[in-house]
């Protein structure tokens, strides 16, 4: 996977011949998200990737249909991070001196509902 001013793009490597060089094939079809800056593939199996747009929220890809499968509407985050088994995702966001508002939140990925926020 690759991550660029158009959002993240993946790639699969094809050594299936012995006498070439290995070559990068890029994978069409997957969600457009522009602006993404965080892009994170699930522990263990790596089958759902998980997208951040700072501006609008976290996307959550099916890797092997290529369709998006959740949408966590939170503007701001700026680091994101799977639970060792991937059921849940961690979110940070800046501090905001001077606040009381959290800024750091546990998601359930099945449903996108937090958990709980510190």
């Amino acid at each position: 996977m690759a991550l660029s001013n158009l959002g993240p793009s993946i790639y699969t490597l094809d050594c299936s011949d012995a006498s070439k060089a290995e070559t990068l094939i890029k994978e069409d079809g997957y969600p457009q998200y522009p602006r993404a800056e965080i892009a994170k593939f699930s522990p263990i199996s790596g089958k759902t990737l998980a997208v951040v747009q700072p501006s609008s929220g976290i996307y959550l890809v099916d890797v092997e249909s290529k369709k998006q499968i959740l949408y966590i509407e939170r503007k701001g985050v700026i680091a994101l991070e799977w639970s060792p088994k991937g059921t849940y995702l961690i979110t940070c966001e800046k501090f905001k001196t001077g606040t009381t508002e959290n800024n750091l939140y546990l998601w359930d990925v099945k449903n996108g509902e937090m958990i709980v926020a510190f």
